[in-house]
């Protein structure tokens, strides 16, 4: 009986080894449970992908498209193009606001 001992230690051990390993390497914090699914992927990916990613790029890259599927007027403005965008806007506008037609011989006002 005191023979099996080392060689029912060292089964247990590499048992625990594999068991470990394969639990370790199926993590469950992949399963999605709920909640914003956008948040969720882009922490998979800042842990669990192969290289380091860049998440405020994919952020911004990604921020367009989802606005795509809303309608043809919504649009993201990036913050280094905020300045640009809204100078327009915020000129001053000048005229009298006159709308003309003419119509055969006449001109209307």
């Amino acid at each position: 009986m005191k023979k099996s001992t080392p060689l029912l230690l060292t089964l247990f051990l590499l048992l625990g080894y594999f068991f470990g390993n394969y639990f370790a390497e199926n993590d469950t914090t992949i399963i999605y449970n709920g909640g914003n699914k956008l948040d969720h992927i882009l922490e998979i990916i800042d842990t669990e992908y192969v290289d380091d990613a860049d998440i405020d790029s994919l952020i911004e890259s990604s921020i367009p498209k989802v606005l795509e599927e809303l309608d043809p007027h919504s649009t993201y403005i990036p913050v280094e193009d905020v300045e640009e965008q809204t100078s327009d806007l915020q000129s001053s506008f000048s005229g009298i606001g006159v709308r003309f037609n003419i119509q055969e011989d006449t001109v209307n006002i």
